[in-house]
């Protein structure tokens, strides 16, 4: 009887080898993580989605030292459709940086970049234009947590249980993450969105294409909600800086033939709600082939729209007496 068992015993140690390695192994990594994080020199944990992303950038972008002294703030169409690599800013003194953000964020939000860019660079900044576009005055703001994204129930599955998932979430705090959709196939890793943006002064580009165009059902008119976060918004900007507002343009096959006449309305009276110095003239819309998606222009037509969006701003500083030239330096 004892030998049988032995035999059977000797028989099972090779196969006992096989997985003792692996799973020491695993076992290592596993406590090596934990003991990573109890350090507290584990990375900080980035999220894979391109609003990430962009929050992740342009909070670090407000909280730098910096040059500029003429801020672009909004939503994605402030990222999206302005390409200040391209300005003349040599000409006029002025040093723009775009710190553009999302459309589902408050309009507060925007201010509070500007305040925390004024207060790591006190005495440089000089000059803010809002650009944000016209669907935003009637849609509720989403609110987001501080990492850029909602917050989800702690998980209690295998991958929990076992440490995989702490593993695994190690391993992408240390690595680049491929950005999802036509966004991964333009910029390839979040870092690789990061670098562009940085290069390009916080600029993004849309790859997308508008498929369908559909006539906007009503005409856009602000909602009490946003009437609430302009009065917030305002309160939030720094005081002594000049402030303009402008609309940004929407496919010309889904406005209307009043539509230009509209926009010009609802910039006069952002300009009024948000104490603007200025309502920027600008393009109310453009042939739906030049935009990405229903709110985004495509990467050719940007240079043309930020050609005139700074030809309105430089005008504007020059009506409201504030000029431009080394006084801005």
């Amino acid at each position: 009887m004892r030998s049988r068992f032995t035999q059977r015993l000797a028989q099972a140690r090779p196969l006992a080898r096989v997985f003792a390695s692996p799973l020491l192994g695993f076992l290592l990594v596993v406590v090596l993580a934990k003991a990573i994080e109890w350090t507290g020199q584990i990375p900080t944990r980035r999220g894979s989605g391109i609003e990430d992303v962009i929050l992740r950038h342009q909070r670090a972008a407000a909280s730098a030292a910096s040059n500029a002294n003429l801020l672009f703030v909004g939503d994605s169409t402030c990222l999206m459709n302005l390409d200040l690599s391209a300005v003349p800013a040599t000409e006029s003194g002025l040093q723009p940086l775009n710190l553009g953000m999302l459309s589902m964020l408050p309009l507060p939000a925007f201010a509070e970049l500007v305040a925390e860019f004024a207060q790591r660079n006190p005495g440089r900044l000089a000059y803010v234009v809002l650009l944000i576009s016209p669907g935003m005055v009637e849609q509720e703001p989403v609110a987001l947590s501080p990492a850029g994204s909602s917050s989800a129930p702690p998980r209690t599955g295998f991958l929990e249980l076992t440490g995989l998932r702490r593993l695994r979430d190690l391993v992408q705090r240390c690595l680049p993450v491929v950005l999802p959709g036509r966004y991964g196939r333009f910029y390839g890793f979040d870092l690789g969105l990061d670098q562009f943006m940085h290069r390009h002064h916080g600029s993004a580009i849309d790859p997308g294409e508008l498929s369908r165009v559909s006539r906007r059902p009503h005409p856009i008119e602000i909602k009490g909600s946003f009437r609430e976060e302009c009065a917030a918004f305002r309160a939030k900007l720094p005081r002594h800086c000049r402030f303009f507002v402008g609309l940004a343009p929407v496919p010309r096959e889904e406005s209307g033939g009043d539509f230009p006449l509209r926009h010009e309305q609802l910039t006069s009276e952002l300009a009024t709600l948000l104490g603007a110095e200025q309502a920027l003239p600008l393009p109310a819309s453009y042939p739906a082939l030049l935009f990405a998606s229903s709110t985004h222009l495509k990467a050719q037509a940007r240079a043309a729209y930020t050609s005139q969006v700074w030809k309105a701003v430089l005008k504007a500083m020059q009506d409201s007496g504030s000029g431009t030239g080394s006084e801005q330096k």
